[in-house]
């Protein structure tokens, strides 16, 4: 057990937390001393357990303490981060102890505890929706790093020897549940269920009068809100944006909502500036008293988790986490017929490079859930993709093949004045293909949430879903290829990841990937990257780095790749030539201009002439006199002939 201090501002930043790591570690190795983690500021005890090094740091010898597991409870520090002020400390620091835990080459299973974040049913308060943000960004954490995973633990506000036991049992437990928390009544993991359609009918109608404050109204989604708000009587429509009535399509909408007969106002306000958005609610006129808030706002890009900066954290959670707990705070003594929080099924299940994102949603779940048991109204939606709008149509290709479909705003609307009327707290609403959607969510590993849905047994029924850690895939490939001959696996390898890579892209068959052409060149980014490493992961049995898809930038070099993982008996000591042909394109595409190109040419023509007529490299001697006798064209027919052949 490893004891460490963290100092505030310093840890959380993750080259120098990867630093002290790496050198606590290298001295608990020498010491042979037994210590623990202690965290500032909680009053806490982290347990840890042994780890290795890379990038320089640590026990030069290379000898790796065995690694069980890390607990970290860097989520309970609420306060804000000193620079960017959106972010809690805990999620910043969670962030980069994930990231450094990668650097410093730690590979045990990583839990995340938190205290008072969940909701476990009635009488259960969530006592802190900002601890709640780290539950976001762990189930995102686990889809991109399935191997690194252990799970999220939510704690009691107070502890006693139960409490202990139970938390001990829980982290030591053999199962695959990895969302839990631990009550008096015992430990929970936490399920998705279907809300039975006959407990929709009934509730009481939602006819909002007064004013309705609506946040990102004039984007699509809003677009639509504000429609059915001005249909079913709202008298004041007060529709907040940063831009007010410079948005684009502001005008037309509030010419449209006015002709309806409701009294429009545009207002331009970052909810984020508390004294700004009191001052708006301030002034609405008395005559129209604010009856309802509904929080659309929100922006959100694609990043994954070992990339994710502050800044982009900040940009992230300002609006949608910052801007509804000021609502919150500014309305607590009005008199509302509801809150609604526009949520993301990203924060349900995770979002392969969303984790920020996802983390800004499920802070709005649990302040949902937070309000609810304080008396005041609130419903919280985390919304599947909507057909058409906001930043789903940017990826709704992508999530489709995954088996997330679109909704039609109009049912998506219906639902959400449902959930209103029925005075729901917190639900999903998504449109699931589940013959898609499930094997694709637990190709990486068993994923116990969704083990409730009759739809999703059925289609996990007979997959592989052994997970990291389970050979089964990698002795069956490995079985499979131990027969073929060099050239028969590398093209076994290669087609694996063609199709895999294939499937991510959209395309119709793995004919439509070049196989040499560099994975960003075929249009991947990071969540495209984790998805093609998850695929592979799933399919080999194999445990691979977040980054192996940019580290081996194309299929050929990625198949060598997972051959050499594969360590077969009887693989080739050296790489074939496809392989090498391939390095040696990509050296050659990062080359300029000037004299390094020019003896590049050059070699690559002496190579070219010395080859016989057997295949066999002529010596020495007549390949120096024949230097420059090669044209470019000989050269790159050459070099065309050779490439065509794989």
């Amino acid at each position: 057990v490893l004891r460490m201090d963290l100092h505030d501002g310093e840890d959380l930043d993750r080259e120098p937390l990867a630093r002290r790591i790496s050198e606590a570690l290298a001295t608990e190795l020498a010491n042979g001393e037994p210590a623990g983690w202690e965290l500032p500021n909680t009053g806490w005890e982290l347990p840890g357990d042994g780890a290795g090094s890379r990038n320089g740091h640590g026990d030069p010898s290379g000898r790796r303490p065995s690694v069980a597991g890390v607990l970290s409870l860097l989520a309970l520090d609420e306060r804000p981060h000193p620079d960017h002020a959106a972010v809690p400390r805990g999620l910043a620091a969670t962030v980069a102890l994930a990231q450094a835990l990668g650097d410093a080459d730690v590979r045990g299973r990583l839990w995340l505890a938190t205290r008072g974040a969940v909701a476990t049913g009635p009488g259960d308060r969530a006592d802190s929706p900002t601890q709640a943000m780290v539950w976001g960004l762990g189930r995102t954490l686990s889809l991109e790093q399935p191997e690194r995973w252990g799970g999220l633990l939510d704690l009691p506000m107070s502890l006693d020897d139960d409490h202990l036991r139970r938390t001990c049992g829980a982290l030591a437990a053999p199962g695959d549940e990895d969302q839990m928390a631990i009550r008096r009544a015992g430990v929970l993991a936490r399920r998705l269920e279907r809300a039975p359609a006959e407990e929709r009918l009934g509730g009481t109608e939602w006819r909002p009068r007064g004013t309705v404050l609506v946040t990102g109204a004039t984007g699509g989604l809003g677009g639509h809100v504000v429609r059915r708000l001005a249909r079913d009587g709202a008298e004041h429509l007060l529709l907040v944006s940063r831009q007010g009535s410079r948005a684009p399509g502001a005008g037309e909408l509030k010419a449209e909502l006015e002709a309806s007969g409701t009294r429009v106002s545009l207002a331009e306000c970052d909810v984020a500036d508390r004294e700004r958005l009191g001052e708006l609610i301030a002034s609405i006129p008395p005559e129209h008293p604010l009856d309802a808030v509904v929080h659309v706002a929100g922006v959100g890009g694609i990043v994954a988790l070992d990339a994710l900066t502050m800044e982009q954290a900040q940009t992230t959670l300002a609006g949608k986490v910052q801007g509804a707990w000021n609502l919150h705070e500014l309305t607590q003594g009005m008199d509302l017929s509801a809150f609604v929080l526009f949520s993301s099924m990203a924060a349900t299940t995770g979002s392969a490079g969303q984790g920020d994102y996802a983390a800004a949603n499920a802070f709005l779940d649990a302040l949902a859930e937070h309000r609810r048991a304080r008396g005041l109204v609130a419903t919280s939606v985390a919304w599947g993709g909507w057909a058409g709008e906001g930043k789903a149509v940017l990826v709704a290709d992508r999530f489709r093949r995954r088996g997330l479909l679109e909704m039609d705003h109009d049912l998506a609307i219906e639902a959400l004045w449902q959930a209103v009327e029925h005075a729901e707290t917190s639900l999903t609403v998504a449109d699931i293909d589940w013959e898609l959607y499930a094997p694709t969510y637990a190709s990486a590993r068993p994923r116990p949430l969704i083990a409730d849905i009759p739809e999703a047994r059925r289609a996990l029924a007979g997959t592989a879903q052994g997970g990291v850690g389970e050979h089964d895939e990698m002795d069956a490939l490995a079985a499979k290829l131990a027969g073929m001959s060099e050239r028969e696996r590398e093209r076994a390898v290669v087609d694996l990841v063609r199709a895999h890579a294939a499937v991510v892209l959209g395309h119709s068959t793995p004919e439509d990937v070049d196989i040499l052409q560099p994975f960003k060149e075929l249009g991947f980014d990071s969540l495209m990257a984790v998805e093609l490493r998850n695929g592979l992961q799933g399919a080999t049995g194999m445990s691979l780095p977040t980054t192996v898809v940019f580290e081996h930038p194309n299929c050929i070099l990625l198949a060598e790749c997972l051959v050499g993982l594969l360590q077969l008996r009887g693989a080739p000591a050296g790489a074939s030539v496809e392989v090498e042909i391939a390095n040696l394109e990509a050296a050659l595409a990062s080359l300029g201009d000037g004299d390094e190109r020019a003896r590049a040419m050059a070699r690559l023509r002496a190579l070219v002439d010395g080859l016989d007529g057997d295949g066999r490299l002529a010596p020495a001697g007549a390949v120096a006199q024949r230097l420059d006798a090669a044209s470019d064209e000989e050269l790159f027919g050459f070099i065309e002939k050779e490439l065509g052949s794989l």
